[in-house]
């Protein structure tokens, strides 16, 4: 959660999915946001962390042996991915 909104993200379906629901709004319904680059993830995690600048999300995304992290500009609204980590071969 962030600034009275709860941020859910993960993957359904074969898609990355993300929305938003602004908990302070009488009324208010789930808003579909844009997803991060990359392929659908099969495990996420999202954390809250202000910068300096500003409160932005922080998205750790798995995928097929590789782990991304992504920060999501909630003021902007678009995605950077920040660094991409590959699993080591198995064989």
């Amino acid at each position: 959660m962030l600034n009275g909104t709860l941020y859910v993200c993960g993957a359904a379906a074969g898609q990355n999915a993300f929305y938003s629901l602004d908990l302070a709004a009488s009324g208010a319904d789930w808003q579909t946001l844009p997803v991060w680059p990359g392929a659908p993830a099969g495990r996420t995690a999202l954390a809250t962390q202000n910068d300096g600048v500003e409160d932005a999300l922080y998205l750790t995304a798995q995928t097929d042996g590789a782990i991304s992290l992504y920060r999501y500009a909630t003021r902007q609204g678009g995605w950077t991915r920040w660094v991409c980590w590959h699993a080591a071969s198995r064989t």
